[in-house]
């Protein structure tokens, strides 16, 4: 696991302005290594698990076998990266939603506003359950800002 020092989360300056520059590299038309969102769309899931995230979209719990301090613990401090073409939740699943996304740009922009005001958030701005993995505190909510962006970056080599 790593050390307390080590976890990045979008609490820390430098680690949000590490995940905008590595945001800064992610090009139109750039395939995914894994998955079937394109960026634009990964851009827009990520904005949606945001506003999910500060209770700007509605969501029901789901009711997956993924609950409970070990599995937080697993998912957010262990170190293990995260499974890839894991479901998401319907809320924020662009695919499913067959939602319009916007271009690159519009889709990038809207993302950095809603990372640095989620960055700066307290604790009762954030929902207090995630929906697929239980009770989340505001350091919770900070490292999965982080760790689910950088899956999604990761997700097409940036």
């Amino acid at each position: 696991m790593p050390g307390r020092e080590q976890l990045k989360t979008l609490e820390s300056t430098q680690n949000l302005q590490e995940i905008l520059s590595r945001l800064a590299h992610l090009r139109d038309g750039q395939p995914p290594l894994w998955g079937r969102l394109h960026a634009p769309a990964m851009l827009r899931h990520l904005h949606e698990a945001f506003e999910l995230a500060l209770r700007e979209r509605p969501v029901e719990p789901h009711r997956y076998f993924l609950r409970g301090p070990q599995v937080r613990w697993m998912v957010l401090y262990s170190g293990v990266p995260w499974i890839r073409n894991f479901k998401t939740v319907p809320e924020v699943d662009v695919l499913l939603k067959q939602e319009i996304v916007g271009d690159l740009e519009t889709e990038r922009q809207r993302l950095v506003c809603i990372m640095e005001r989620f960055s700066g958030c307290s604790e009762r701005d954030l929902l207090a359950q995630h929906p697929l993995f239980g009770p989340f505190a505001h350091r919770d909510w900070m490292r999965w800002g982080y760790l689910h962006t950088d899956h999604h970056l990761r997700q097409f080599g940036c």
